[in-house]
């Protein structure tokens, strides 16, 4: 995974929480609302860049729950998808911010 700010691929694990896990709501309302329709069994990891310091999220999932979300999205949108592009920059301009 490459930094969006400076290309660097070198991250550092900064947190990590499951979709469970309501003692981090902060790092799990990152990307609750592209997964929570689907199922709370993920992992949502920050990641700060070594390099400039920028900050980036991601997600994991299993195989199987990408295919079935990656099917769904062949005959039906996915929830909220316009909403969560927009909602996720603001996010990443408040975490850039901090």
């Amino acid at each position: 995974m490459q930094c969006t700010r400076c290309g660097n691929d070198r991250w550092a694990v900064t947190n990590t929480a499951h979709g469970n896990n309501r003692e981090r709501k902060a790092l799990i309302s990152i990307v609750e609302p592209s997964l929570i329709w689907y199922s709370n069994d993920f992992r949502v990891r920050a990641r700060k860049c070594k390099k400039c310091g920028n900050i980036g999220h991601t997600i994991e999932i299993l195989m199987e729950d990408l295919l079935a979300i990656m099917n769904h999205a062949r005959t039906d949108p996915l929830p909220n998808c316009e909403s969560i592009e927009g909602w996720c920059e603001i996010q990443n301009q408040k975490h850039r911010k901090s």
